[in-house]
């Protein structure tokens, strides 16, 4: 009993925290829960159940890397059938190319158990792949004929491409006039830019692809964030405040150009502490979730500053558009707007209702 009222109080807690303050385009996820040799390294699917329902209050989409690692493709069609979220399919690419054999086979699988339907918004093969040199171009292309052919054979109409960086899109723009889409990754956290030019550095490499995109492809961003703690001397400065920044000045620019995307991402992952050897591990802390399913505050916090609102200016949109960004600095307006965040309580009244219900909920418990 006690079990469940604790996870109402969490499921409560984060559904005024958020769901009343934004609502993300789309949010990466993962149910593993431990290194690969450890036996029993996944999810329950209770765990994944509850996580989802959590996510479900913030966003609608989210996108998963792989169908075979921890059996998630199945667990998580399956689930996502009593729930309103659609999701982004990854195959898995590696130099074992026996890895993208089982992924194709559990995708017919999943196929057959009539598990692929409209609630799938795409499918990406590899994350990365070429960026890691896990493997070339043309197994690459080939990998995705092969998915195209399946689908083609089974009448199914979804959105095939990669995920990468964008600078190897820029590098083979071969890329670009192959894909059904561009899934781009953009990271200024690992490639050490402050916090304070972070986003202008975004702007700039998104801009770069937009300008060799001469086919006008759809650009959809499978990942972005920043670390809330850890230290790693390769990237930017890791803490709670930093990556609530960096998620509200996104946030607000993806708002405002009505970019799709998948934010990385949606619980923290202290299990890669253990993987990588680190005890204090960067990578473990992209969550806007703590792993207990509790919304980081600072998240909340930061999007209730109205100095971190952007202004919807034509001007800089068009300068951004022709390439052409001022002084190569998008800066953060201060000035009312007509596009706003839709904040439709104050913070003080949030506040006040959510320890109104966690004070009824305490008071069940000691029944």
């Amino acid at each position: 009993m006690n079990k469940i009222i604790f996870l109402l109080i969490i499921y409560i807690n984060n559904f005024i925290y958020a769901n009343q303050i934004f609502k993300l385009d789309g949010l990466n996820y993962n149910i593993r829960n431990g290194t690969d040799w450890e036996p029993d390294n996944c999810k329950s699917l209770k765990q994944i159940e509850e996580e989802l329902i959590i996510l479900s209050t913030i966003t609608s989409n989210i996108r998963i890397y792989s169908l075979i690692d921890c059996n998630q493709g199945f667990k998580i069609l399956n689930i996502l059938k009593k729930i309103n979220i659609k999701i982004w399919l990854g195959l898995w690419v590696s130099e074992d190319k026996s890895i993208f054999i089982n992924e194709k086979n559990e995708l017919i699988k999943l196929i057959n158990l009539n598990l692929i339907d409209n609630n799938i918004l795409g499918i990406s093969i590899g994350s990365e792949s070429l960026y890691r040199n896990e493997t070339t171009i043309n197994e690459l292309f080939d990998y995705i004929n092969i998915i195209k052919n399946i689908l083609i054979t089974y009448n199914l109409n979804i959105l095939i491409t990669t995920a990468d960086i964008i600078d190897i899109y820029l590098d083979y723009p071969i890329l670009i006039e192959n894909l059904d889409i561009l899934l781009i990754n953009q990271f200024p956290f690992w490639e050490k830019i402050p916090l304070e030019s972070s986003m202008n550095n975004f702007l700039l490499k998104y801009n770069n692809l937009t300008t060799l995109n001469k086919l006008n492809k759809t650009i959809i961003i499978g990942e972005t964030g920043w670390s809330s703690n850890g230290y790693d001397n390769r990237t930017s400065i890791a803490s709670l405040i930093n990556q609530a920044k960096y998620f509200i000045e996104f946030y607000n620019i993806a708002n405002l150009y009505n970019w799709k995307y998948f934010y990385f991402s949606s619980f923290d992952e202290l299990w890669k502490n253990k993987q990588l050897n680190k005890l204090d591990n960067v990578e473990s802390h992209f969550g806007l979730f703590y792993e207990n399913g509790t919304i980081k505050e600072e998240i909340y916090n930061v999007i209730n500053l109205s100095n971190y609102t952007i202004e919807n200016n034509k001007t800089k949109k068009d300068k951004i558009k022709n390439n052409k960004i001022e002084n190569n600095k998008i800066e953060n307006n201060k000035t009312e707007n007509n596009q706003n965040i839709n904040i439709n309580q104050s913070s003080k009244e949030i506040v006040s209702i959510r320890l109104i219900i966690l004070l009824f909920l305490v008071i069940l418990i000691h029944i």
